[in-house]
């Protein structure tokens, strides 16, 4: 009962780390985007 209990919980923590992750790669690609966007505005601008 505790082996399973103990796998579940690292299994969730595995999973909670792994959807973590993608929505960070996620938002630093949109915040990428909107950077390069920005720099080329600016340098557009200058």
């Amino acid at each position: 009962m505790l082996m399973s209990l103990h796998w579940c919980c690292h299994w969730c923590r595995h999973v909670i780390v792994g959807v973590m992750l993608s929505v960070v790669k996620a938002s630093w690609w949109i915040l990428d985007e909107r950077v390069s966007l920005l720099v080329v505005g600016v340098v557009g601008f200058w």
